[in-house]
């Protein structure tokens, strides 16, 4: 991983590391540009300091990024580069929900809650079977993060206190998962509620004693379950 602050980008180094042939994936401490313009339609991968200037200055998460990073004294805002992963993408991703004060897992929901699961079209056996490896894997990140918890550590506290959601991949080729990224829980989140709703759906998010999180999935645009 590389990483540059936004305006003192080195473009000539930026071309070199483009000229890898999977192309660049960038992000903000914050966010990624990933609502912003694309160069070719539907390469989400970055091969030029033109792609990269472009993504930024059409996304709409990058002001308010800059915004937040002036406010709270920031002298810079970062950009970090690493190599793209075709297929780490949002329909292979899960948002995981995490009670407050326990950290218990409460809930799981497809990221991409606008359109069908990836694995709904597939016979029912092959789709249990998937879902049951997403979430074993949801579970090992789940109690690495749960165990590398520092409760001595003041922020760590308040991650516990406030609750939080993680944002999981899972490449069903693979059999193999990884954490995207870590947000805190609820309205006041930066993050999405997915196919729950932060005010609706809160007793659901917030149960302590939760024996079964549920999982929730859309079988088709018009029928989100």
């Amino acid at each position: 991983m590389k990483t540059m602050n936004l305006v003192q980008v080195d473009y000539k180094e930026v071309e070199k590391d483009c000229r890898n042939p999977l192309g660049l994936f960038m992000r903000l401490d914050g966010c990624s540009p990933k609502d912003g313009r694309q160069t070719i339609l539907g390469r989400l991968s970055l091969h030029s300091s033109n792609d990269i200037i472009i993504r930024l200055t059409t996304s709409q998460r990058v002001p308010s990024e800059m915004i937040k990073s002036l406010e709270e004294g920031m002298p810079t805002v970062k950009l970090f580069f690493l190599p793209f992963i075709d297929r780490m993408r949002s329909k292979r991703e899960y948002r995981v929900y995490c009670a407050p004060v326990t950290g218990t897992i409460t809930a799981v929901s497809q990221y991409c809650w606008h359109q069908p699961w990836l694995f709904a079209t597939q016979d029912p056996e092959n789709s249990r079977k998937v879902a049951s490896n997403i979430w074993n894997s949801i579970q090992k990140i789940h109690q690495d993060i749960m165990e590398d918890l520092d409760l001595a550590n003041r922020m760590d506290q308040l991650l516990l206190e406030q609750g939080y959601s993680l944002d999981v991949f899972y490449d069903e080729r693979e059999e193999s998962s990884s954490l995207v990224e870590l947000n805190v829980f609820g309205t006041r989140s930066g993050c999405g509620s997915c196919l729950f709703h932060w005010i609706d759906d809160l007793n659901k998010l917030i149960t302590f004693k939760v024996k079964t999180p549920r999982f929730e999935y859309s079988s088709s645009k018009e029928d989100p379950l």
